[in-house]
């Protein structure tokens, strides 16, 4: 009879050389999957809207049975593979990744450390992600370092639970000789890890960080996590991808040498912390249930990053991390720059976010004059509905107040996602009355 509590993937990572760049994984399925079944391998990663076939980083796969019994395997697909267990035995997957692609969606590792992205990494069964999820991590006796926002399993060593796969993917794992700081603002733990070099203040960037985490809760109220990391990674270039209760920073080292290049460097955490509200909690209808095997289209991008990129400058304004002569430059520069691009005049806010998948994440020569960015769009039409709403409720409401309730209706009250109506109810809800056609001219014509 098999114990419920043993109807769990297990995952086993391993890095032995990491001069390699290569991350030795072992996938053990419980033995109630005694027929054949399929792994499959994400091919994106939420928040990095493009196809990034992870599975071309696999190499020496290969499949026993807990008896060391070869087991038969056939490639079904690019990323997916039907397997054929033995009967009451647990089946036993092993291969290696090579991680050597130092960016917010994928797996890095070196002499130094290690940063992983699960979904970048991992199999997962088809139909099956529901089911829960257990990873050990071996990592070289020279780093002492592992940090995650996954729960840590007691009395074991670098044991780590996740309730289904999306959590794990949710996830990232940093492993090294980091630094980590912490801070606590209104009763919730937030930590910093640092990997990487460079010359800055550190104590005032761990300040500055903790000022943007106090405004955006002062204004959002309730967080959707108890616990909260800010991976950074001092680097060469810029990056962030949000997560559950975590957000995977990397910082060009250069952006500490000036105030203007600083503040630029603050902008990312005050967008990535944004969106643990804005994506991971209120998210797009098409996101309640990811396909990590296709791209997931929305036409609300504009709203999730857009909106995001307009509270990136409102939150930094609130932390007093800049005055208000420097936001109204930021927005001049904004509405000039729109004014500059061909493309406005071909794609509206709603078409350049379901196309981001062939366009904003492949551009080429052309773009500027057949796209819009729907960051740029979207932190614009965020602007004119702020104002808007302001207008019409003789300032006593705005957006702060449409995310407040969005949050609570959707988020708290359902957990559930958000569609384009029901985004015009709740706005005119806010307005007092019916602006949908404000709305729709701004979100769907050119």
């Amino acid at each position: 009879m098999i114990n419920k509590e043993d109807i769990k993937i297990r995952y086993i990572i391993e890095i032995n050389e990491p001069q390699t760049h290569l991350l030795n994984v072992k996938m053990i399925v419980p033995s109630i999957f005694s027929t054949p079944f399929k792994i499959r391998m994400p091919t994106w990663l939420p928040g990095c809207y493009t196809i990034r076939e992870y599975v071309k980083s696999v190499e020496n796969l290969n499949v026993f049975s807990e008896h060391f019994d070869q087991i038969e395997i056939e490639k079904i697909c690019k990323s997916g593979w039907r397997i054929k267990p033995k009967p009451n035995q647990q089946t036993i997957i092993n291969y290696s990744v090579h991680c050597y692609d130092l960016s917010d969606d994928s797996n890095y590792i070196d002499e130094i450390m290690a940063i992983l992205n699960p979904g970048a990494f991992l199999f997962y069964i088809e139909n099956a992600r529901t089911l829960p999820c257990e990873i050990v991590i071996k990592k070289p006796a020279s780093w002492y370092l592992i940090t995650t926002a996954l729960s840590k399993i007691k009395d074991s060593p670098a044991t780590y639970f996740a309730e289904n796969f999306d959590r794990l993917v949710d996830s990232p794992i940093l492993i090294g000789n980091h630094q980590i700081f912490s801070f606590k603002v209104n009763g919730y733990m937030f930590y910093v890890a640092i990997a990487g070099e460079a010359q800055y203040d550190l104590s005032k960037f761990v300040l500055d960080i903790e000022k943007i985490v106090k405004a955006t809760l002062d204004l959002m109220k309730v967080p959707p996590f108890k616990e909260y990391i800010f991976f950074v990674v001092l680097t060469n270039n810029y990056g962030g991808l949000e997560h559950l209760d975590s957000t995977l920073i990397l910082l060009d080292r250069k952006g500490f040498q000036s105030e203007k290049s600083y503040k630029k460097l603050l902008s990312i955490f005050s967008h990535e912390f944004f969106h643990s509200w804005n994506v991971k909690a209120i998210k797009p209808c098409e996101f309640e249930y990811y396909d990590y095997l296709r791209e997931n289209y929305t036409e609300l991008l504009w709203f999730s990053e857009g909106f995001t990129s307009y509270y990136q400058s409102r939150i930094l304004l609130k932390a007093k991390l800049i005055d208000i002569k420097t936001y109204l430059e930021a927005l001049a520069n904004r509405i000039f720059n729109y004014t500059q691009i061909p493309g406005r005049f071909y794609q509206s806010a709603a078409e350049a976010s379901f196309d981001a998948w062939i366009k904003y994440y492949k551009q080429d020569f052309n773009t500027d004059n057949t796209t819009i960015s729907y960051y740029l769009k979207g932190s614009l039409i965020a602007t004119l509905l702020d104002i808007e709403l302001r207008y019409l409720t003789n300032g006593k409401e705005g957006l702060d107040d449409l995310f407040q309730i969005l949050y609570k209706e959707l988020f708290l009250n359902e957990n559930r996602g958000l569609s384009y109506d029901e985004l015009i109810h709740y706005i005119n809800k806010i307005a007092k009355k019916d602006i949908s056609e404000f709305v729709n001219n701004l979100v769907f014509w050119e």
